[in-house]
């Protein structure tokens, strides 16, 4: 008889800063009922300046650890899927495994493949489970996403993170079948030192990238029934997709309250921004050339352009 595996605890965090798509048109001059009915949303988070993939993985790992009911030293590894790490080479996974207890003996590795990192994540933990190498094992999805100023991208692009717990006893959703399907399909490139590209929503959200299936599976989750079936499909561009088949075991009841909900979460506290302080978060707009260590942006067909604000041109 096959193992059972499946999630042992799961968790969210979501930035409390919006701006709403009214406020991003206003700005470049465009039609913003035309982007709401397009889209299918009315505003998106906000990550501010403290926060990025690190700071929020660390929030959902810890809210997935107390609905598991086990010390982050039970974790034997720990998977983060973005597409908005940090560091080029450093894994983000070594500083959350740090925060939560899980060091020394982890296993971490940060995983890319566009929207889709962090459902991988979560495959590779719950198949180390599966397989008798760990006792738990953690995935995380999390992103900060961005749009070029004044593109459609700018409108969606958002920020969140889901963290689940994977293991074989006390499950809250066993999973029946999972299956990935790959192909190279080349797309669109971020060039280094690039802050966005050049280039399925949830309306008071906005896309959350590689975070948002599996925190859609974290809200369905809060609000399950025991002998519910949850079919969840991540998609990221390059090309793949994974899919789960889920069935939510009695011990959701026991957990969902533990601690915040997701849409707890979406819906309080929420501190609206206008442009000017989204632009000054999301650094579409530096004080100056060297501002954070980095180069100016390449501009197509011409010189970088050294500075929007405080240096006269």
């Amino acid at each position: 008889m096959s193992k059972k595996v499946g999630i042992v605890g799961y968790g969210a965090h979501i930035p409390r800063y919006r701006i709403k798509v009214e406020e991003i048109a206003k700005t470049w001059g465009a039609d913003a009922p035309s982007y709401k009915k397009g889209l299918e949303l009315t505003e998106k988070s906000v990550p501010p300046p403290d926060q990025d993939t690190i700071t929020l993985s660390v929030e959902a790992a810890k809210r997935a650890l107390k609905r598991a009911g086990i010390p982050g030293v039970k974790i034997g590894c720990m998977y983060i899927g973005s597409e908005s790490h940090p560091y080029a080479v450093k894994p983000s996974g070594t500083v959350v495994a740090e925060a939560i207890g899980a060091v020394p003996f982890c296993r971490v590795a940060d995983f890319e493949f566009a929207c889709k990192a962090g459902t991988e994540g979560m495959f590779v933990a719950m198949t180390l489970v599966k397989a008798g190498e760990i006792e738990y094992g953690m995935g995380i999805a999390a992103d900060t996403s961005q749009g070029a100023p004044g593109d459609a991208l700018e409108y969606s692009a958002g920020a969140g993170a889901a963290a689940f717990v994977m293991g074989d006893k006390n499950l809250v959703a066993e999973c029946d079948f999972t299956t990935s399907y790959m192909t190279d399909t080349p797309d669109f490139w971020r060039r280094e030192h690039e802050f966005y590209p050049q280039h399925g929503l949830t309306p008071r959200l906005g896309n959350t990238y590689s975070g948002a299936s599996p925190l859609g599976l974290t809200a369905i989750l809060d609000h399950a029934k025991p002998g519910d079936k949850i079919f969840m499909v991540s998609y990221g561009s390059g090309a793949g997709s994974d899919g789960f088949i889920w069935t939510v075991t009695d011990r959701i009841k026991e957990v969902q309250d533990i601690t915040t909900k997701t849409f707890t979460l979406l819906d309080d506290k929420k501190y609206y921004i206008d442009y000017g302080t989204y632009a000054k978060f999301r650094r579409k707009i530096l004080k100056n050339a060297n501002w954070g260590g980095f180069p100016p942006a390449p501009r197509p067909g011409g010189a970088p352009l050294r500075g929007l604000a405080g240096v006269k041109i």
